[in-house]
């Protein structure tokens, strides 16, 4: 026990001398700002051993590094396009340590007297190639950059090989520097060599999957450009089936024939049944509690059938569905889905089944849509009534996101827009056309900030009463996710007795911004707007403002935001608290 104290203090001795050994000896530099100083700064770090253990400075290696100063700021300054700079270096000691002061004269920095670009062999006249070339970053006059120089030069050789030219080089790439004149010269030639293609795909690994189902998740064809970016996009479309654990690539253009590459895909499934389970809490529903059950490939033919319990204190559901995937491409499907729900918050109690059959196939990268018919059979109470009503509900939809980060997102945007409609010549019990939407926006602005817009959007169109519209298909706002400062579904037209019962419409639209804290954590402040009504000549927003408390990790968000009423002669204020995490 003794030897270890001993060992930890001879330790703490050794590092606080170190410390204070490292301080002896400070580097300053003047005459320079913004990146120049800061890769100054990186170039001039003391050599090891000048500062001996006991703080003694090593005054032959002292005056070594003194002098080579000049030259590292001379080389650490050339990137930014100064030839020419000037530097004395001043020591200066003292009893607090020596302080090394360089004052550094940057001059006129170099600037561009020619730029030539050109491209030879077979890809010459690339629409994509000749693009870059005209667009290439630095013109004649500009100050000669390192950076935009190198990083222009690897992107031409990028979207070369991204086209198929896997052989592109450069037999020319060059810069010439005359100093006295303060200029430079710019001479890059491009050489594509001859193109490749992609060749035959062959898929090993998954002999349970059919091989057509699995050629859905290609972003190429056979004939198509070679190109490393689409396949990317088949790794990320098999990985995100959710029915792979490893997807691997073997292509070598050594074995091309005639310029076609073979493609062989290993993948190794993940488990065809799978169980998760999932628990989080929010202001909305209180408590809630998911399970979910998955078969991923029945029959072996890619078929999938899926269902998901929900219990919470305020909604409970159970749902399946079952989904036949579609041989045009892997975001194509049709799928039959039956569901259970009741839902009980304050403003109403409600029992319904529905079945829907829907088809649906991508449209452009981040967008799917298609047509569905649901049967919806509802028996509800609001407002101290009771109803049942049953709807054959043919509509339409589309919806899509783009997100640069699925836990910590900086921008991106995310809609869905719905149109549904049924009349009495259907066997429905009452005719109504709708229009639903709800969009978001996220913007990345300096500072680490982020600025989240949102809206919902619903319209009804009938002739038949009110009442025996589905309090499913009625709109209300207030809650977590709405206007918040209000409680779930809280806001809407009124019956009598004051009972909130509902409108045709709803607009909705929120403002947040969030300023990041660490890596996982963030403050927002938000102002939330809206309301549900039935005349557009009769509508009263519903307004909030707050603060909020964000955290994001891997498995799940949690959000914590206090709102309080705005423009109301009793404004109160309203904790919201949403946790969600997926096992």
């Amino acid at each position: 026990m003794i030897k270890c104290i001993s060992v930890s203090l001879i330790l703490l001795v050794l590092l606080a001398t170190t410390a204070l050994s490292a301080e002896r000896v400070r580097i300053v530099v003047d005459g320079l700002e913004g990146r120049p100083l800061e890769n100054v700064r990186a170039a001039l770090r003391l050599p090891e051993g000048m500062v001996k253990p006991d703080g003694e400075i090593d005054k032959g290696m002292l005056d070594q590094f003194r002098k080579g100063i000049p030259d590292q700021v001379q080389e650490a300054l050339q990137p930014y396009g100064f030839f020419n700079s000037r530097t004395e270096v001043f020591v200066q000691t003292s009893t607090e340590g020596t302080v090394l002061r360089v004052v550094v004269e940057p001059g006129t920095p170099v600037t561009i007297s020619s730029v030539k670009v050109t491209i030879e062999g077979p890809g010459t006249y690339e629409t994509q190639l000749q693009e870059l070339v005209r667009s290439f970053p630095l013109k004649k006059g500009d100050v000669l950059l390192s950076d935009v120089y190198e990083k222009a030069k690897a992107d031409l050789q990028s979207r070369a090989r991204n086209s198929g030219y896997l052989d592109a080089d450069f037999p020319v790439h060059k810069i010439d520097v005359y100093r006295t004149k303060g200029i430079a010269e710019i001479e890059l030639s491009l050489r594509t060599g001859n193109r490749y293609y992609f060749g035959d795909v062959t898929f090993l690994g998954a002999p349970k999957y059919p091989d057509s189902f699995l050629r859905r998740y290609l972003s190429f064809k056979k004939g198509d450009a070679f190109s490393y970016l689409n396949l990317n996009k088949t790794r990320l479309n098999l990985y995100n089936s959710d029915r792979f654990r490893e997807v691997f690539f073997q292509t070598d253009k050594k074995t091309a024939k005639n310029q076609d590459i073979p493609v062989v895909i290993n993948l190794t499934p993940s488990p065809e049944k799978r169980i998760k389970t999932g628990v989080g809490y929010g202001t909305d529903t209180g408590a809630r509690f998911l399970v979910r059950y998955q078969d991923v490939n029945i029959i072996d033919r890619g078929h999938e059938f899926r269902s998901e319990l929900n219990v919470s204190e305020r909604l409970y559901g159970l749902a399946g569905a079952y989904i036949v995937p579609s041989g045009k491409d892997f975001r194509s499907f049709t799928a039959l889905r039956l569901s259970f729900l009741r839902e009980t918050p304050v403003t109403y109690e409600s029992n319904s089944v529905s079945l829907e059959l829907n088809r649906e196939r991508g449209f452009g990268e981040n967008s799917q849509g298609g047509m569905f018919i649901r049967l919806l059979d509802e028996r509800f109470t609001i407002g101290g009534e009771t109803t049942s009503s049953f709807l054959v509900l043919p509509g339409v939809r589309l919806y899509g996101q783009r997100v640069d980060n699925l836990i910590r997102p900086q921008k991106g945007y995310r809609y869905a827009i719905e149109l549904r409609g049924t009349d009495t010549f259907l066997g429905s019990t009452v005719g109504l056309f709708q229009v639903v939407s709800v969009g978001d926006l996220l913007f990345s602005l300096p500072g680490r900030l982020t600025l989240l817009l949102r809206s919902q959007t619903g319209f009804t169109f009938q002739r038949q009463a009110f009442d025996e519209v589905p309090v499913t298909l009625r709109f209300f706002a207030g809650g977590d996710r709405s206007v918040r400062g209000y409680s779930y579904q809280s806001l809407g037209p009124r019956d009598a007795n004051g009972d909130v019962i509902g409108g045709k419409h709803l607009l909705f639209g929120s403002v947040e911004l969030e300023r990041a804290i660490g890596n996982d954590w963030g403050i927002a402040a938000f102002y939330d707007a809206g309301n549900a009504f039935d005349a557009f000549t009769n509508i009263t927003f519903a307004q909030s403002a707050g603060l909020g408390i964000h955290y994001y990790s891997k498995v799940g968000p949690f959000r914590l935001d206090i709102a309080r009423q705005v423009n109301t002669p009793s404004p109160a204020t309203r904790i919201h608290f949403i946790v969600g995490i997926f096992i």
